[in-house]
């Protein structure tokens, strides 16, 4: 999750474990990055719930090894 989106929305720990659905004790985490407690699928409907697209592709790699990136668009 993004803490950007938070920051600019101004929302509380509180106010975000509402959006989210989650205890605010979990949103702590999040936006510590403490994330091995969350899949990847509750991580992504957790965007979705702050009104975020998740766009995954998938490519084959032009070096011998592939690679996976992450990009946030604004």
């Amino acid at each position: 999750m993004d803490n950007a989106i938070l920051k600019e929305r101004r929302y509380k720990q509180s106010e975000t474990a509402v959006v989210l659905r989650v205890p605010q004790s979990k949103v702590s985490s999040l936006a510590n990055y403490r994330l091995d407690h969350f899949s990847v699928e509750k991580l992504m409907s957790f965007l979705n719930a702050l009104d975020q697209d998740v766009e995954i592709v998938i490519r084959p790699s032009r070096e011998a090894v592939g690679h996976t990136s992450v990009f946030a668009l604004s």
